[in-house]
């Protein structure tokens, strides 16, 4: 039976609709944290009715899967340096669908599909879930896969004492470095 009411905040963002029942409030940059709303009734002659409520502002959450890795065919992947902000949870997925150990935290174990190793790389997606209403946010990083080692010392040989032997038939393939 109020002849009149009108809501007020003490945040610096905007508050439109504040003639209904419905307003709607978008926060400012600068406001805290937690900002009161709060709701006048007038009745005239009677003493103004005045109820609020704190409303929580949460920062929209940031995802960053970390640099691209390189892993090894036949190998899980698990290094990571993923960071996220103003985010409760995280959870990471595979562009084919490869399966991850500890794929909720931010460093999780990759473990690779076949088709993964057959393409040569796979795209990792970082989900950084947000607070209240807040958007999910994401960031990748690609891991591309390089074929394992292999090495043949070759031989074997025999020599004679006091002799020198020159080892031959010996490989590698899929090096970086030769020690």
């Amino acid at each position: 039976n109020a002849s009149s009411f009108e809501w007020f905040t003490t945040g610096e963002g905007v508050l439109t609709g504040e003639l209904t029942l419905t307003p709607s409030y978008t926060p400012d940059i600068s406001d805290p944290s937690v900002i009161e709303l709060r709701l006048i009734a007038e009745n005239p002659p009677c003493a103004q009715a005045t109820d609020f409520f704190n409303l929580t502002i949460y920062q929209a959450p940031t995802a960053n899967a970390g640099p691209d890795g390189q892993g090894c065919q036949g190998k899980s992947f698990s290094d990571f340096n993923a960071d996220t902000t103003n985010s409760p949870s995280v959870y990471w997925t595979s562009a084919t669908g490869g399966p991850f150990d500890n794929g909720n935290t931010l460093n999780p174990t990759y473990n690779p599909k076949a088709i993964d190793y057959t393409n040569g790389s796979v795209v990792l997606t970082l989900h950084a879930v947000g607070n209240a209403d807040c958007a999910e946010a994401t960031s990748t990083m690609t891991v591309f896969f390089n074929d394992p080692p292999t090495s043949d010392a070759g031989g074997p040989g025999e020599v004679c004492e006091g002799s020198s032997y020159t080892l031959n038939g010996a490989s590698v393939t899929n090096q970086s470095t030769i020690e």
